[in-house]
């Protein structure tokens, strides 16, 4: 079995993800207000974490989502 790790970091007030990164292997641990230096935006701090696991049917494959909200540095 093997897991593909994605990491997503939104932009604030964007429902979508302007930077994704994927890995084979977990990313470091994240907490909110910790602040990540993103392509498009700079430096931001983290205003919200969430997760998502998931596996297709009769699949080897698992895939697990960070989702990082931010919001402008202060």
């Amino acid at each position: 079995m093997s897991t593909e790790y994605i990491l997503e970091v939104y932009d604030p007030d964007d429902r979508r993800a302007n930077n994704k990164y994927i890995s084979s292997t977990p990313f470091g641990a994240f907490s909110v207000g910790d602040t990540v230096k993103t392509e498009t935006q700079g430096t931001a701090r983290i205003t919200s974490i969430g997760h998502m696991v998931s596996q297709l049917p009769k699949s080897e494959n698992i895939t697990h989502i960070t989702m990082l909200h931010t919001s402008i540095r202060e």
